[in-house]
């Protein structure tokens, strides 16, 4: 039995999400009801072990630097690239000594311990049981906001992150907008060239984010991804590991 992912595998993992120099930049869907953020998917891969690294302010300075925790999930593939993850899963599955709870196929975990993701994998009749890890993240621990308290309405937003972000695979900084009413919501997504430490979401762009809103609600958002992968029994099995940095923007 299969069941059938909206859109693809990529919709299971943005669902999760709710992820220098400013050139080569990309600006996606920049006036777009949903976010332009995208796990990584590939067409070899019979599963997917995704760790999200997702941070909390740990003071109200600037910079703002992050503690972490583990968001934990897993789906796996009756074929290589297959758009629909199968009910079957993977048998029992662990990461860092912490069972994921199994919904027809899809599995959901955490851990306290967000420097590494030691996996688990119990198998079945398809998927090959196996223990590895992937222990590597983009580093990145703080947020530094210029005019940290207010942007005037009309200006730029910049935003510059600390840390390293040169081995990222891909890399976003996206604003969302909440809207005035459920469902209003507005993204504005960049695309970033691995290494890159700062953004800037243009006066025009962001104005035409939140509209007339008088008192828009913005939050920033670092996506930082890690790719590696495992081959177990001549089926390949990626590990998506997620740094995610977020941080209210104040328009006046």
């Amino acid at each position: 039995m299969k069941i059938k992912i909206s859109g693809s595998i990529i919709a299971f993992f943005s669902v999760i999400i709710i992820s220098f120099m400013n050139c080569d930049e990309e600006t996606l869907n920049i006036v777009s009801n949903e976010s332009g953020v995208k796990d990584p998917v590939f067409e070899d891969s019979y599963g997917y072990l995704r760790a999200q690294s997702s941070g909390l302010p740990i003071n109200t300075d600037n910079p703002t630097y992050y503690n972490f925790s583990l968001i934990t999930t897993a789906v796996f593939l009756n074929t290589a690239g297959a758009s629909q993850f199968s009910s079957e899963g993977g048998g029992v599955v662990v990461c860092n000594e912490q069972t994921l709870s199994n919904l027809y196929g899809s599995y959901w975990g955490g851990s306290t311990d967000a420097t590494r993701a030691i996996w688990n994998i119990g198998g079945n009749s398809s998927v090959p049981a196996f223990i590895d890890s992937c222990n590597t993240f983009v580093q990145v621990t703080g947020i530094d906001i210029d005019s940290w308290s207010t942007y005037p309405k009309g200006s730029d937003v910049i935003v510059s992150w600390i840390g390293n972000t040169e081995n990222a695979y891909t890399l976003y900084a996206e604003l969302e907008y909440g809207g005035t009413n459920y469902g209003d919501g507005k993204y504005l997504t960049k695309e970033l060239d691995p290494g890159t430490l700062s953004c800037t979401f243009k006066a025009s762009d962001v104005s035409d984010l939140y509209g007339s809103d008088q008192n828009p609600g913005v939050t920033f958002r670092l996506f930082a991804y890690y790719v590696d992968s495992t081959t177990q029994s001549s089926k390949k099995y990626y590990f998506i590991n997620l740094t995610l940095l977020s941080h209210a923007i104040y328009l006046q």
